[in-house]
């Protein structure tokens, strides 16, 4: 059994600041254990255990790692080997590490060193991608930077005029898609729009969101099973965005329905998405020119009452938010 992972999501409330001797005996590798306050840190970001930590060196050029919790732990580890700097609730919970709640945090992209760009006729021939480096490349928040040969499978989806694949957690802030580009990316793939395809050519994965394919061949796979057939339902349908509150029978359906807009895309949390039973979140083009629709459907399985927060996200940022709207939903049983 998988046990649940630390998930912080709300903030503590403010404690004391820490004092200059507090700060030394935190940045003291092998001392300081139980020391807590207010305070930051600065340090460059890794991810372990899917979670992200920030690593500080501290006094004697020693290394600490102090776990980043709150509600930005879902976005910090797009930012993996940037400098992040960090501010909130600081606790050393051993002699080596702790945690932070993080308030307010910053990342610079980590420093290029100039290199001498080298001579035109060596350029990187480009490799087949393991299938190690294929599952980080559809993983969210991993494998930013990969790039060569690949072939993978998604959802065609589309942003204004342009082909979108989504491979992972569709639907979701932690979305992670890829626009294709190349002599695949035709017309013609309009009428594939809403269906599984596997997309062969070179994948560029550009943040720990996404990226770009430059597709060589692009083929209309048969869409999976839906895992949840919706007939003998009782659906509930909310169209547009309408802060409501809806109640929905346990076992049953409820249907949101949100127009799309331009370089931007629709989205909930992923712990929301598990809590409330996101089963599908179908993009479907609109007819003759008008603009496109993206329908959530949930089918809850734990009664109760749930705020669920639909973020306009920016396409392959989730994290730059234009517009939200919440629905407050009753599972009855």
């Amino acid at each position: 059994v998988e046990k649940p992972r630390p998930r912080a999501t709300k903030l503590p409330p403010v404690g004391e600041p820490l004092t200059k001797r507090e700060m030394e005996q935190l940045l003291t590798a092998g001392e300081g254990r139980g020391v807590m306050g207010e305070g930051s840190l600065k340090g460059r970001l890794i991810l372990s255990g899917e979670l992200p930590h920030l690593v500080v060196v501290g006094r004697d050029k020693r290394e600490l790692t102090f776990l980043l919790q709150g509600p930005d732990q879902e976005v910090l580890p797009a930012y993996v080997d940037h400098k992040v700097s960090v501010s909130g609730l600081i606790k050393k919970t051993t002699n080596h590490s702790g945690v932070v709640e993080v308030r307010k945090y910053s990342a610079k992209k980590p420093e290029v060193e100039e290199v001498a760009p080298p001579p035109a006729d060596t350029e990187p021939k480009l490799r087949y991608l393991s299938p190690g480096e294929v599952s980080m490349a559809v993983a969210a928040g991993m494998g930013a930077g990969i790039k060569g040969f690949a072939s993978i499978r998604g959802n065609l989806e589309m942003m204004g005029e342009d082909f979108v694949l989504v491979v992972s957690n569709g639907g979701t802030r932690q979305q992670v898609s890829f626009a294709i580009e190349g002599k695949a990316a035709v017309k013609s793939l309009r009428k594939h729009v809403g269906q599984t395809l596997q997309v062969t050519g070179v994948v560029d994965k550009t943040s720990g969101w996404g990226g770009r394919i430059t597709a060589e061949t692009v083929e209309p796979r048969p869409s999976e099973a839906r895992s949840v057939s919706r007939d003998e339902m009782e659906l509930v349908h909310i169209e547009g965005e309408v802060p409501t509150s809806v109640d929905v029978k346990l076992n049953h359906g409820l249907t949101v329905r949100l127009q799309e807009q331009p370089g931007a895309t629709w989205a909930i949390e992923p712990t929301l998405a598990k809590r409330v039973g996101l089963r599908e979140a179908n993009f479907e083009p609109g007819p003759n020119g008008s603009p496109a629709t993206r329908e959530f459907f949930f089918t809850p399985r734990n009664p109760g009452s749930f705020e669920v927060e639909f973020f306009l996200a920016k396409a392959f940022t989730p994290g730059v938010v234009e517009r939200s709207f919440k629905i407050n939903v009753t599972v009855k049983p």
